[in-house]
C-alpha cells in the first residue's frame, strides 16, 4: 500500500516443497500467462522481476486496490507455484484555503488563496498555471470590475470606479503533480472613498463683480479630485440667470 501516484513493490513468497528440491532461481519468475509487464488502462503497469518481485506504477489519478496480478515460479523439478501480489492506492488529496482583501474605491487590490500538497511527495504542480473554475484565466463582471488569475493563483482586481461593497468571489483552481485538483475562493470588498467640500460666501459691492471658490478635498490621498473634469453647477451646466438677481 502506498499513496497516489507512488510506485510500489511486492515479492510473492515462494517455498520448496522438500529441502533437496529448491526454487530454480535460474528460471525467471513471469505472470501466469508467461509476461513479464502488464498494463491495465487507467489503472497501471506491473513489471515482475527474475526473483518474483512485481514493481508496480500506478496512473497518477488511480486509488484504490488494483487488480491482483499473478506471479509463477517453479523449483529444480519444473513443478511450478504461484501468488498473487496486489497493491493498494490511497488518495492524496491537496486543500485550499478561501482569502479576501479589502481596498480603496477605484484602487486595484490583489489576494491569492493558499493551497497545500495532501503529501510532501506529491507537491502542487507550478508548472500548470492556476485558473478559475471554468478554466479562464481573466473575468469581468459589468458594473464590478476585472479579475485576472496569475500562474501562481495570484488574483488581482481592478474594481470599476463606481464600485464599492463586496465583489462577487471568483474561485481559483490549482492542480498537484499526480493532476488532482484542488480549489479556493477570493472575495475582494471596496471601501467608498467620498469627497467633501465647504460652502463659501462672498461680500462686494452693488453692481461689482464677485467670486468665491468652495473648498473641495478629496477622500483619500490616493484619489485626488480631478482636475481634467471641469466644475460645474449641480445641473451641469456652467452659466446660471436668476432674473433680477
Amino acid at each position: 500500500t502506498d499513496i497516489q501516484g507512488a510506485t510500489q513493490t511486492g515479492k510473492p513468497e515462494f517455498t520448496e516443497g522438500d529441502s533437496r528440491v529448491p526454487m530454480n532461481d535460474d528460471v525467471p519468475a513471469t505472470f501466469d500467462d508467461g509476461s513479464t509487464t502488464k498494463t491495465v488502462d487507467s489503472v497501471g503497469t506491473y513489471t515482475v522481476a527474475a526473483d518474483g518481485t512485481v514493481t508496480f506504477v500506478p496512473e497518477k489519478s488511480f486509488v484504490g486496490t488494483a487488480p491482483a496480478v499473478t506471479v509463477v515460479r517453479e523449483d529444480k523439478n519444473g513443478t511450478k507455484a504461484s501468488a498473487t501480489y496486489t497493491p493498494t492506492v490511497t488518495p492524496v488529496t491537496p486543500t485550499a484555503e478561501d482569502t479576501t482583501s479589502t481596498g480603496k474605491q477605484g484602487q486595484t487590490q490583489t489576494g491569492k488563496p493558499k493551497f497545500t500538497e495532501g503529501d510532501s511527495r506529491v507537491p502542487m504542480n507550478d508548472d500548470v498555471p492556476a485558473t478559475f473554475d471554468d478554466g479562464s484565466t481573466t473575468k469581468t463582471v459589468d458594473g464590478v470590475g476585472t479579475y485576472t488569475v496569475a500562474a501562481d493563483g495570484t488574483v488581482t482586481f481592478v474594481p470599476e470606479k463606481s464600485f464599492t461593497g463586496t465583489a462577487p468571489a471568483v474561485t481559483v483552481v490549482r492542480e498537484d503533480m499526480n493532476g488532482t485538483k484542488a480549489s479556493a475562493t477570493y472575495t475582494p470588498t471596496v471601501t467608498p472613498v467620498t469627497p467633501t467640500a465647504e460652502d463659501t460666501t462672498s461680500t462686494g459691492k452693488q453692481g461689482q463683480t464677485q467670486t468665491g471658490k468652495p473648498v473641495f478635498t478629496e477622500g483619500n490621498s490616493r484619489v485626488p479630485m480631478n482636475d481634467d473634469v471641469p466644475a460645474t453647477f449641480e445641473d451641469g451646466s456652467t452659466t446660471k440667470t436668476v432674473d433680477g438677481v
